[in-house]
């Protein structure tokens, strides 16, 4: 990928944050309590990808906030009621559906 947003996004090392992000749609979309662990992963992720929004550009910012929005959802219920270092951490429903619509979106743009 020649996009470096794109690449950040897809093709960093280790895990890339496409993968970490399907894989926190799971997580927050169950609607299940969050053990302090659970919500530090979707709460890195979450920065990393605000992040990405700020280096990107039209398009691809739009899609990246879309990806984001479920994790920005948590993160603000969570730091505004300040129960990040509770044993179980309880979260909002949230719908994923539109972010992995994005996340599809996303790809397809940086292929």
């Amino acid at each position: 990928m020649t996009d470096p947003v794109c690449a950040e996004f897809f093709e960093t090392q280790g895990t890339p944050l496409a993968e970490r992000a399907t894989d926190q749609f799971e997580v927050v979309g169950a609607g299940d309590d969050l053990d302090p662990v659970s919500f530090s992963e979707v709460n890195l992720l979450n920065g990393r990808i605000a992040t990405l929004v700020e280096d990107a550009d039209g398009e691809h910012a739009d899609l990246l906030e879309r990806i984001n929005a479920p994790f920005d959802e948590v993160v603000d219920a969570v730091t505004s009621e300040d129960l990040g270092n509770e044993p179980e951490i309880v979260i909002p429903d949230v719908d994923t559906s539109d972010a992995e619509a994005a996340l599809e979106e996303f790809e397809a743009a940086c292929a």
